[in-house]
């Protein structure tokens, strides 16, 4: 595999995601090694993985990359709207401990 060639293009491609996924130590081989090693067959219907498999026979791993990062690509404003989100229920949560703390003090 080429990990570091996938992550040169993801970081350049989609820097914020790549950034975020950097910040809470999501690594490429989490999800990269199982798509690579079944072809993305484990985890996009038949008629779509299929269709992969073919145009990875006749153009080879450049395309089983370019598909990884066209998934990554495809959900990164899901993924991004998910960090802010997070974000905002993190502060509302701390927001939420400081006032009990107040009044537990009271």
């Amino acid at each position: 595999m080429r990990i570091r060639f996938f992550n040169e293009q993801f970081e350049r491609i989609m820097p914020d995601l790549y950034k975020y996924f950097d910040n809470i130590d999501i690594t490429t081989d989490i999800y990269l090694m199982e798509w690579m090693l079944t072809l993305y067959s484990k985890h996009l219907h038949i008629d779509i993985s299929s269709r992969i498999w073919d145009s990875f026979l006749l153009d080879g791993e450049a395309f089983a990359i370019r598909v990884g990062l066209a998934i990554l690509k495809y959900f990164e404003n899901v993924f991004l709207r998910v960090r802010k989100e997070y974000a905002y229920f993190k502060a509302l949560c701390r927001k939420h401990i400081l006032i009990s703390f107040k009044l537990s003090k009271i």
